[in-house]
Parts: structure tokens; C-alpha cells; sequence
């Protein structure tokens, strides 16, 4: 997602909405601190990604997600 910055728009517009301060993580010193904050800022993140699938505007066939 972060090579992309028509989804990482959306990403960030509904994270702001939601009140999520950071946003995906994805670079630690180990692979074990990589797995763990990219899978953290996931969970975190999880309501944005609910936010982005549920809206119809953008695209995004949300029967998929559901």
C-alpha cells in the first residue's frame, strides 16, 4: 500500500476521520520489530480499512469485504 498513493489517499483521509494518529508502519531494525509494527498499525488501522471497503463512492465493491 505504501507504493500506491491512490489507495494511501484513502487510507489516510479515513484514518483522520477515525481519529487514528499513526499511520501503516512497515520498516524496524529486525524482521521481528518489522512483522510486529506492520501488524500493529494494521490492527490500529483496522476501522480506516472497514471505513474505506463500506464506501461506495470510492470504488471499491464492499460485498467483497463483508
Amino acid at each position: 500500500m505504501n507504493l500506491s498513493t491512490y489507495t494511501l489517499d484513502y487510507y489516510d483521509k479515513a484514518r483522520k476521520e477515525c481519529k487514528i494518529n499513526w499511520g501503516l508502519e512497515s520498516i524496524g531494525e529486525t524482521r521481528f520489530a518489522t512483522i510486529y509494527w506492520s501488524l500493529q498499525s494494521v490492527l490500529d488501522g483496522f476501522q480506516a480499512f472497514m471505513k474505506i471497503a463500506r464506501d461506495i463512492s470510492n470504488g471499491i465493491d464492499s460485498e467483497v469485504f463483508i
